[in-house]
């Protein structure tokens, strides 16, 4: 009796090992957050290939002038221009049929900008499939429809208090 005993204890502790060590490599990946910087100006640095390597939790430091359009899809990601980058769309401002924002968050959920300009494009910021974003202490200028477009089940918070907004048709 006492033999049987002791190796249920044996293996009860063995699986407490096991299930401590699985919550532990959790928790560090749910804590894993980085922390990528891009320069514009820098030749073979760009916002989209930022993009494509982030992962949940990562924050994009962006400056210099990105001159691309660009898509998130990367939930709980922070695009930071840090209150002078610019994603530039280079003067294709002529108003169209389609939506066709510079930066686009296609059905991503947590996702900050702030401290950008986002100017020259068709449309300068595109929320749209579901996504949910926070906007703030950004300036989106001579776009040519619309500065910010939040559509098909999409939401935005958006913070007044730095903002500026102008041009855009």
């Amino acid at each position: 009796m006492q033999r049987v005993t002791s190796w249920r204890l044996w293996i009860s502790l063995g699986l407490l090992f096991v299930l401590i060590l699985c919550g532990w490599s959790m928790y560090d990946e749910a804590m894993a957050q980085d922390v990528i910087p891009v320069d514009c100006n820098e030749a073979g640095q760009t916002l989209g290939q930022a993009l494509q390597t982030a992962n949940p939790g990562d924050t994009i430091l962006i400056s210099g002038t990105c001159q691309e359009t660009v898509t998130v899809t990367t939930d709980d990601l922070t695009l930071d221009g840090q209150g002078s980058a610019i994603i530039d769309g280079g003067g294709e401002n002529q108003p169209g049929v389609f939506l066709q924002g510079l930066l686009t968050v296609d059905g991503a959920q947590r996702v900050t900008i702030r401290g950008l300009t986002v100017q020259n494009g068709p449309d300068g910021i595109l929320a749209t499939r579901g996504a949910a974003v926070t906007l703030a202490d950004l300036m989106v200028q001579n776009n040519a429809d619309d500065g910010i477009q939040v559509m098909l089940n999409s939401t935005a918070d958006m913070s007044w208090d730095d903002d500026q907004y102008g041009q855009c048709r």
